[in-house]
């Protein structure tokens, strides 16, 4: 099963445009714009969605199976976790683990 959880730094604020998310790191200067698919996620995210809600929804979205769509998914949390803007945690037999 996989959690995920916004970080929320002091550093870190977020900003949703018209055709984007601005993720700003104000620590390092760094400017995150975040477009559809992506821009999708943090909305859905922001709204408290659970990761197979998310799945359910890029399938649908991009005509995927589920497998397809978690994989997606989770290519792209890993590049948000890169950047500091989300962590990822694993929960199996009732333990979290570093995804």
């Amino acid at each position: 099963m996989v959690e995920y959880h916004l970080s929320n730094p002091e550093h870190i604020y977020w900003v949703k445009e018209t055709q984007h998310i601005m993720v700003v790191d104000e620590r390092i200067k760094q400017v995150t714009l975040l477009c559809d698919l992506q821009a999708a996620l943090w909305s859905w995210i922001s709204l408290s969605y659970s990761f197979e809600q998310l799945c359910h929804l890029v399938a649908k979205a991009l005509d995927l199976d589920n497998a397809g769509a978690r994989g997606m998914i989770l290519e792209i949390f890993k590049e948000w976790e890169e950047i500091g803007i989300i962590s990822l945690r694993t929960v199996e037999n009732g333990k979290p683990d570093h995804l």
